[in-house]
């Protein structure tokens, strides 16, 4: 009979295969930290294993904000931090102090924007009728129309100069013509520097101006857009123009005010930047709620996006949206750096 000090020793025989078993179900072979890779889908070792889940890419609603375009992963873009210390490296003197200027006032501008858009028209109106930062903010403007392949007010120019009654050339079967009668009021609101009352004025037509501050620009006369305008009899006016001027988020009245500003049967102008707008349609029909009828709508340069409407005395105005205005405008919302 074999005593227990057999077992002991059988057992420390095979204690040693036995023990590989245990390391392999218990190591890791993962070395260093765990790391989620967003934004990148990395092919997988087995491609016909459909249970293990890959790597989903961060994709950022459409319409909100500018969309940057889509770059290379493999080469660093200009938005990098090396990228822009490179930028500066070689630059010295005023060079240097001019370029960090314009870096400053693109950062207000995008700043103030993002508060303006995101906001009541109160609050924008209570940033903008401060002369300083009214400048601040048309400096990092005209910035920005630097960069853009169109001006849309040049545009909305082209329109009213070349078509009888004012229509966006772009539109299907329509020709360059007459400008629309020199007897028409034309009211521009959200006019900024009032480029459209420049343009027009000295051809003898009648502009009307609105906007937050006027900076001593007897061309503008200073009020909120979003309310009933001062001085302006309900009837009375052959165009209204609203350009990259819906911001804030009460900007329904500005539709409505404009409603109430026009002839029957007469034009109101809208561009807006294609990203705000992720459903047209229902942004045509918070308008046409208010008593208008959309002529046309397409989009400038793939970059903006313009409609005309026209004041429908047939349909029912409504002084409460449709759809959630929120939900129909989307604001701009800059990429941080």
């Amino acid at each position: 009979m074999q005593g227990p000090s057999h077992w002991k020793r059988k057992l420390a025989k095979k204690q040693p295969a036995e023990l590989p078993k245990q390391r392999k179900k218990t190591a890791s072979t993962l070395k260093g930290p765990v790391v989620s890779f967003e934004g990148y889908d990395a092919p997988s070792p087995d491609s016909r294993n459909s249970a293990r889940p890959k790597p989903r890419r961060k994709v950022q609603p459409q319409g909100q904000g500018i969309q940057a375009p889509e770059v290379n992963p493999a080469k660093p873009t200009s938005g990098s931090s090396r990228a822009q210390r490179n930028k500066f490296r070689n630059v010295q003197g005023d060079d240097l102090i001019a370029a960090f200027k314009t870096k400053l006032e693109s950062s207000t501008f995008r700043l103030l924007n993002e508060q303006i858009y995101s906001q009541p028209a109160a609050y924008g109106g209570q940033l903008l009728r401060n002369p300083t930062t009214f400048e601040d903010y048309h400096r990092g403007y005209r910035a920005q129309l630097q960069q853009w392949p169109v001006n849309p007010v040049s545009v909305i120019l082209e329109s009213l100069h070349h078509h009888p009654r004012g229509r966006f050339l772009q539109a299907r079967g329509q020709s360059r013509g007459k400008a629309i009668p020199t007897q028409w009021v034309v009211a521009d609101l959200g006019c900024g520097e009032a480029a459209i009352s420049k343009d027009l004025t000295p051809l003898g037509y009648r502009v009307l101006s609105f906007d937050y501050c006027n900076k001593e620009n007897e061309l503008v006369t200073v009020a909120d857009i979003t309310q009933q305008l001062p001085g302006v009899a309900p009837g009375s006016v052959d165009v209204v123009v609203v350009c990259l001027a819906l911001m804030a988020t009460d900007y329904f009245g500005t539709i409505v005010e404009a409603h109430r500003l026009l002839k029957p049967k007469r034009l109101l102008k809208i561009v807006e930047v294609r990203s705000r707008i992720p459903h047209p349609s229902r942004f045509v029909e918070l308008v046409c709620g208010v008593g208008f009828t959309c002529e046309w709508t397409d989009v400038i340069g793939d970059y903006f996006v313009a409609f005309d409407f026209v004041r429908d005395d047939a349909r029912q105005g409504n002084t409460e949206p449709w759809h959630y205005p929120s939900e129909v405008l989307l604001p701009c919302l800059y990429k941080k750096r």
